[in-house]
């Protein structure tokens, strides 16, 4: 994790000029990327697109688009080792509302901003998506009918199969990712659908898969520990061990303000020990890109359970105050019109 963050971090001092190892889109050939990266690894397009080989901890994959002809490089696929949220790539690369929004040819999202030269591509159709991979790209291409470097370039047109959503979803995904099964890429992908499925056993069996394959990988320690908490009730005493370790885990190989919420939760749910768990919670807090109102829940339950009051009843209010619709609203109004009785 670690290396994969300092890998985007030295990709931020670049965003001006948006190059990858000295390729710039708009500027840079075919000719170039040989010279720089080797011969490419994999012909998925011939003169349009093509895979080159990673180097040292650069990515799982990348892919370069070519303009027809001249062979100029129109945009640069990067695949992190790591799955990131859309806030990151905001918080490293300065990005704030997109110039263009719109689906690829598999549904899912993909983001332009123009004057960083960056496009996000997302697993899903919505922002709040893990973003799968992200491309430098040449803004030009948008203003020529745009898009053209998109992960749908990268197969041949397909015809939808009779039957179910799934079906159809499982074609592309065939065409477009068998040659990465077993990797980071494709455990993500099948637990998110097992995850939406909400199907239990899958979903467990997919992440003793994916960490067999990759135990540095955080994003898959956070997914067991998530699937841990959903595929079982409270207390949790013959998982705690379990939840433990996946909460240390993720945190130890990526210290973001989601891993420290997890042990936050740890400290409080599974320890009893409300003062650690505010001081992770406050951690968390810190950060900007984290904003899930049920921290300030969780924070007001520890104030509540340490005979604080009147934090206790402050951390209801700002609890209520920016999810009024959330599942424990309900037993948070109880509580604190109990806090407030007591004053």
């Amino acid at each position: 994790m670690i290396a994969a963050c300092v890998w985007v971090l030295s990709l931020v001092l670049q965003v001006a000029a948006a190059e990858y190892r000295g390729l710039q889109p708009g500027v840079s050939t075919k000719a170039d990327a040989d010279r720089i990266l080797g011969a490419p690894v994999k012909e998925v397009a011939r003169g349009a697109r093509y895979n080159y080989p990673v180097k040292g901890e650069d990515a799982l994959r990348v892919s370069i688009a070519f303009s027809p002809g001249s062979l100029v490089i129109e945009a640069i696929d990067l695949y992190p080792v790591d799955l990131f949220e859309k806030s990151q790539y905001q918080k490293w690369f300065g990005l704030e509302k997109p110039d263009k929004s719109e689906k690829d040819g598999r549904g899912r999202r993909v983001e332009h901003y123009l004057p960083q030269g960056i496009a996000l591509h997302f697993l899903g159709a919505e922002a709040s998506s893990p973003v799968e991979y992200f491309s430098h790209f040449d803004p030009q291409t948008l203003g020529e009918g745009g898009g053209g470097h998109e992960a749908a370039k990268e197969a041949p047109a397909l015809t939808s199969p009779q039957g179910s959503v799934e079906d159809w979803v499982a074609l592309f995904e065939k065409e477009l990712f068998d040659e990465e099964e077993g990797s980071v890429l494709f455990f993500a992908m099948q637990g998110l659908r097992a995850a939406e499925k909400k199907d239990c056993r899958a979903w467990r069996g997919i992440i003793d898969q994916s960490l067999e394959k990759h135990p540095e990988t955080a994003e898959f320690w956070r997914m067991k520990f998530n699937c841990l908490r959903a595929c079982n009730r409270p207390p949790y005493e013959s998982i705690k061990d379990e939840l433990e370790e996946a909460a240390g885990e993720a945190f130890a190989r990526d210290p973001s303000p989601w891993n420290l919420f997890n042990l936050g939760w740890v400290s409080q749910v599974l320890g009893k020990n409300y003062v650690n768990a505010l001081v992770w919670y406050a951690l968390a807090e810190k950060d900007p890109t984290f904003n899930d109102p049920a921290l300030f829940l969780h924070m007001a339950q520890c104030h509540d359970q340490l005979k604080r009051t009147e934090d206790a009843v402050a951390g209801y209010e700002r609890f209520l105050k920016a999810a009024p619709a959330h599942p424990q609203a309900g037993e948070a109004r109880r509580r604190l019109e109990a806090l407030k009785l007591r004053r």
